[in-house]
C-alpha cells in the first residue's frame, strides 16, 4: 500500500514539474540563468515560486511545491537537521533544499524528498525525490524525478 501512494506522489512531482517547465516556456522565463536562492520567479496558480535553466522549479517545499502538489503532506524541515527523523502525524513527510548525496550516494545537485509516516530519510529506502544540479554558468545539468520502494 505504502509503495502504491508513494508511487501517486511520484506521479504528482513529475506533472508538477512538466506543468512548470511548460509555463516558463509560455512566459519566455525557459532559459533563464538564475544561480543560488535567487533564480527567476514565475507567477503559477498565484503563487510566486522560483525556477532556474528550463524551467526547473526550486527543491524547496514552502513557497513552492507545496503550491504544486496537495496531499497529506509535512514538511519536517530543510537540509541536514530532520534527516533522522521519522515521519509522524501525516501519510507523508518532506525535507527539502537538501544535498543529493545525502541520500543518494555519488549524485550531485539538491533535492526534495517525500517519504511515508513510520520512515526516516536516513533509511535510504522507500522515497520519492525531486533534484537537479545547475552549474557556475546557471545551466541545467541534470534534472529528474525518482522513486526507491524498497523497504516500503
Amino acid at each position: 500500500a505504502k509503495s502504491a501512494a508513494l508511487s501517486g506522489v511520484h506521479a504528482a512531482i513529475k506533472t508538477a514539474v512538466n506543468l512548470v517547465q511548460t509555463k516558463s516556456m509560455l512566459e519566455d522565463k525557459y532559459d533563464n540563468r538564475g544561480q543560488d536562492v535567487k533564480g527567476t520567479s514565475l507567477m503559477y496558480n498565484d503563487h510566486t515560486i522560483t525556477i532556474y535553466n528550463q524551467g526547473t522549479p526550486r527543491e524547496v517545499w514552502k513557497n513552492g511545491f507545496e503550491h504544486l502538489i496537495s496531499g497529506d503532506i509535512k514538511h519536517l524541515g530543510t537540509g541536514t537537521d530532520k534527516l533522522k527523523e521519522t515521519c509522524s502525524g501525516a501519510e507523508f513527510c518532506v525535507i527539502d533544499n537538501l544535498k543529493v548525496s545525502n541520500v543518494i550516494t555519488g549524485k550531485e545537485g539538491y533535492g526534495l524528498f517525500i517519504f511515508p509516516q513510520g520512515h526516516a530519510l536516513t533509511d535510504k529506502n522507500c522515497f520519492t525525490h525531486y533534484a537537479f544540479q545547475i552549474d557556475t554558468q546557471g545551466l541545467l545539468v541534470y534534472r529528474e524525478a525518482g522513486m526507491t520502494t524498497d523497504g516500503c
